[in-house]
């Protein structure tokens, strides 16, 4: 078997076990053959997916536009099917408190720390934290395990530290 072949064959087995699609165009002419192979789009759901299992993340649903994570104690949203991928966590006011506007803004200005888009909830006894990663000119760019732990770790470090202080902006 020619070595082209084989390779053709073998990356295509490869990509189809991986979860990836590969398309493969093999023709014969007079014992000569010609592989020509199209890269495997990459599937951008499935490398979240992989990547949260890497990080020990334990997978609560996976829903067709979103999936639900639990990543060391946090339970974490992740909406979208490819990029730009949105990162979703929220913190709960203490029972029978909710979270003032000024003291929530006041506390930002002072400590100076970059957030990501703050959300504050109707009912005023929520803040959703959200993250997005990859703008909208970044759509086709790879993902890659750095830039999802980046995402995840920025993110639970955020809400771990508005955890922390929500007390400074209670009412």
């Amino acid at each position: 078997m020619n070595k082209r072949l084989k390779a053709g064959i073998y990356a295509t087995v490869l990509s189809l076990t991986m979860g990836g699609i590969i398309s493969s165009q093999v023709v014969a002419q007079d014992n000569q053959t010609t592989v020509s192979s199209i890269k495997a789009p990459q599937n951008p759901r499935a490398e979240l997916i992989r990547i949260l299992k890497k990080l020990d993340a334990k997978i609560i649903t996976n829903e067709a536009d979103r999936v639900f994570a639990d990543v060391g104690g946090a339970k974490v949203m992740i909406e979208g099917i490819e990029p730009p991928f949105k990162f979703w966590t929220s913190i709960s006011a203490s029972t029978g408190k909710v979270f003032s506007l000024n003291k929530l803004n006041s506390w930002l200005l002072k400590d100076g720390s970059l957030f990501p888009n703050l959300i504050l909830s109707e009912d005023k006894d929520m803040l959703l934290l959200r993250y997005i990663l990859f703008n909208k000119a970044q759509v086709n760019k790879k993902v890659v395990d750095e830039d999802i732990e980046y995402a995840l770790i920025y993110l639970l470090f955020v809400g771990k530290k508005l955890e922390e202080n929500k007390f400074q902006f209670e009412e």
